[in-house]
Formats: C-alpha cells, sequence, structure tokens
C-alpha cells in the first residue's frame, strides 16, 4: 500500500495582497514624509520605513514568480516537512504529539503545533530565517514548536 502524500503550497492570493499591502504602505509613508516639509529625524524615519516596505514588496514578488509548484509544506510516510523551517524532515519517532494551533481568542485553528523530543531539537538545525524570526513563535521555547498554515491548501 502506497502512503499518500498531502502537500501545501504557496497562496497567490495571499503573496499578491502582500505586495499591494506592502507598495500600498511604502506609498502612503512617503507620501506623509513629503508632507513634512522641512527635513528632521520624522522625515527620515518614514523613508526609512517605507525603503522597507518595498523591500519587503520586492521579496514577495520574488517569492511570486520563483514559487510555482514549490512545496512549502508535506506530510508523508517519513514525516513533517517544512521548507521554510529547514531542509530535513521531522520524522514521526521525533514528534511526541501534534495538535490545532488557536490564536488567542481565535474561535478556528491557524496552524500546527508539533511537540518535538527535545534530544532531537537540539540537532536540529533551522533556516536563518526561521531563527530570526524564533522570537515571535513562543511554543518553540516551551518545548514544541509551531508552523502556521496560511499557506495554499491545494493538495496532491
Amino acid at each position: 500500500m502506497v502512503m499518500p502524500k498531502l502537500e501545501s503550497h504557496y497562496s497567490v492570493l495571499a503573496l499578491i495582497s502582500g505586495v499591494a499591502f506592502c507598495v500600498g504602505g511604502g506609498l502612503a509613508l512617503c507620501f506623509l514624509a513629503g508632507v513634512i516639509a522641512r527635513q528632521s529625524w520624522l522625515n527620515s524615519a518614514l523613508y526609512a520605513c517605507a525603503a522597507v516596505a518595498f523591500g519587503v514588496a520586492l521579496i514577495y514578488s520574488y517569492r511570486l514568480l520563483t514559487s510555482k509548484g514549490h512545496v512549502v509544506v508535506s506530510l508523508d510516510a517519513a514525516g513533517f516537512r517544512d521548507t521554510r523551517l529547514a531542509r530535513t524532515v521531522i520524522p514521526w519517532s521525533a514528534i511526541r504529539s501534534v495538535s490545532p494551533y488557536i490564536l488567542y481568542k481565535a474561535t478556528s485553528s491557524t496552524g500546527v503545533a508539533l511537540t518535538i523530543d527535545p534530544a532531537f531539537r537540539r540537532g536540529f538545525s533551522m533556516r536563518l530565517g526561521a531563527r530570526l524570526f524564533n522570537w515571535t513563535n513562543l511554543k518553540f521555547w516551551i518545548g514544541g514548536l509551531c508552523r502556521y498554515a496560511h499557506v495554499g491548501r491545494r493538495q496532491r
């Protein structure tokens, strides 16, 4: 019997909306900086924030152009793999429990919370982007690993 593989891809609509939001925010910040006619620290800060917003829009655009067919999250007989987190598969033997992740005061699940074996987690190497934004993921420090399911729902 062949074990089916569940795959999840980037949502094109989410990437396009991310580009639109960042470009719109950058333009609004540039407009605000232009309204402040004199040179001040606030003017410089607004332009710097606008540059960051345009940079994030470029990253979204790059993902939009290069993510066709790219698998983000996959589940199969080998284990759980999230390419945003690491290149390797987390085997089922290292996963202690899987539960839905529900944000504070939310009514529905927004992701999956995995509890990883501490021995496996010590040798687990995360990607740089996941390490940089690990501070937003408090469950990782408590003993779990939480991955959000904000990707497309297309299955194969």
